[in-house]
């Protein structure tokens, strides 16, 4: 693998001395990437992701022994999120947030805020319930409108 495929350029790697084993010594840049070079060529050389899952008490722990990419962090997160029944597998994320509570009558309520200055629409994935602020009934898979900066309050039934 090539130093421009890392994304270090030649005039990078100038050495700024030479330390008492004569090797190079370079500049903190080029430092800070070959660093990340290293680990991007370790992270591509695993066959397999080095991710998993133990029962603990009550729960569950989930260890991540490899340096994911971003996009790998983001499903595994959202996949532990969805077991742990803390966000619901349509959850969008920002600027939809989710949040749910139960009343002193016992009853589940769950609250969908737009923080967002453009009108968005979201799969209600919730048992039936009525929207507490217009009394429309919505039931499981009914596409709601939220409009900017709203916020719904559903009450199940």
């Amino acid at each position: 693998m090539s130093n421009e495929n890392l994304g270090i350029k030649r005039r990078d790697t100038r050495s700024i001395g030479i330390n008492e084993k004569k090797q190079p010594i370079l500049n903190a840049n080029a430092q800070a990437k070959f660093i990340l070079a290293r680990l991007i060529i370790t992270c591509r050389q695993l066959q397999a992701h080095n991710i998993t899952g133990n029962d603990y008490g009550k729960g569950t722990l989930t260890y991540i022994g490899t340096y994911p990419s971003q996009e790998l962090l983001d499903a595994v997160v959202r996949r532990v999120a969805e077991q742990a029944g803390v966000i619901s597998s349509g959850h969008s994320g920002f600027p939809v947030i989710r949040r749910s509570g139960v009343n002193r009558q016992g009853r589940n309520i769950h609250y969908i805020f737009n923080y967002s200055g453009a009108a968005r629409e979201v799969t209600y994935d919730r048992r039936q319930s009525e929207e507490l602020i217009s009394g429309a009934t919505v039931k499981t898979g009914d596409v709601v409108k939220l409009e900017p900066w709203d916020v719904l309050v559903m009450e199940e039934k």
